[in-house]
């Protein structure tokens, strides 16, 4: 998760360089808007070197010095695929699946659940606080915010005892005045793994798998090209023009008054398009360099997206990837598309420490 933040929020020393390598993935993302005249920050919240076991530090990137340092508070537990949004200068982290280590036996394992749960960060005190937990269990779903309501929308959960997990066409919003969770009106379809991105005070819905599948049926899944559009003043949903490539797992990020598709897990190649709200059309864009899933993505005030960690395939085998990207510069030119330089590896291997 990566939002934006007051320099001062930060505990570690910026200027003094991290030492221990470390891989992070499974990242999803959000921009948090600069509250004062400290530059903004980029924070990274979740992933970690192992997919199965979910870090709970969270790092702080400068965009300007492009170093990292950490927070002095973590996550209170260990979520994988939740989802982050920010009210009123907090960061509140919804759902997902809580990660545990537990004692079978006298044997160590790791059970995972779908949780309800809702975190709020308060960056004055540095602390989390728990809140009214959703109405539903979720996990692979999306987190939009609306005029300062939270809408939570589909996703899936996992059946207990069972390999398999049901998707939820269902939506709900969190009330920020009474701090309670309320239903919406729910999605034409039930949809996990779905990407959305706000434009215009209207969430819009992308790609996603629909249906229930079991964990080994993953990469048999069909992803959906189809894109739905969330009215929040009339209440309904509307379709628009359906993306060219069917995509799950991937991120939508808005700059400029468009909307960008990035790509997600299982797609061939690392097309990028772009979608106007004015003539509903889609356009492809020229691709990222490298493909990569379960990255995490930013869209900075000057219209840059900023893609961090992630995985990749390399012959046959999942690598986590190392080398941050930047799509799009000052004015952006959607034909600009590179990593960063060889000197900021290193500082981002040295800074996004784990351990």
């Amino acid at each position: 998760m990566i939002f934006l933040y007051r320099s001062e929020w930060a505990s570690s020393d910026e200027n003094e360089p991290q030492t221990r390598s470390t891989k992070k993935v499974c990242l999803s993302t959000y921009f948090w808007p600069n509250l004062g005249a400290s530059p903004n920050r980029v924070l990274l919240v979740g992933g970690g070197s192992s997919a199965d076991w979910p870090e709970q530090q969270v790092l702080a990137f400068d965009p300007r010095s492009r170093r990292f340092s950490s927070l002095s508070c973590g996550l209170p537990l260990r979520l994988r695929k939740p989802c982050v949004c920010s009210v009123g200068g907090f960061l509140f982290v919804v759902g997902g699946d809580e990660v545990k280590e537990g004692d079978e036996d006298g044997k160590k394992s790791v059970t995972v659940a779908t949780s309800n749960q809702v975190w709020r960060y308060d960056p004055r005190f540095s602390c989390w606080e728990q809140v009214e937990s959703m109405l539903e269990k979720r996990a692979q779903f999306t987190c939009c915010v609306v005029e300062d309501v939270i809408y939570a929308v589909g996703g899936r959960h996992t059946r207990p005892d069972t390999n398999t997990h049901t998707s939820v066409a269902s939506v709900e919003f969190y009330d920020m005045v009474t701090g309670a969770w309320r239903k919406g009106a729910p999605m034409p379809r039930t949809l996990y793994g779905h990407a959305s991105a706000v434009l215009d005070n209207g969430i819009y819905v992308s790609g996603g798998v629909p249906g229930n599948y079991s964990y080994t049926q993953d990469e048999g899944r069909e992803s959906s090209r189809e894109v739905f559009f969330w009215d929040v003043k009339g209440r309904v949903w509307e379709k628009r023009a359906p993306m060219s490539i069917a995509r799950f797992s991937h991120r939508l990020a808005t700059a400029h008054g468009y909307i960008y598709a990035l790509l997600g897990m299982y797609e061939p190649f690392c097309d990028i398009e772009r979608y106007d709200p004015q003539s509903d059309h889609w356009m492809r864009l020229k691709p990222l360099l490298t493909g990569s899933f379960n990255y995490g993505t930013v869209s900075t005030s000057s219209g840059n997206l900023l893609v961090f960690g992630g995985r990749r395939w390399s012959d046959g085998q999942e690598v986590v990837v190392k080398t941050p990207v930047v799509y799009g510069k000052p004015g952006f030119d959607p034909d600009l598309c590179k990593h960063f330089p060889d000197d900021f590896m290193t500082s981002i291997i040295q800074g996004m420490s784990i351990g």
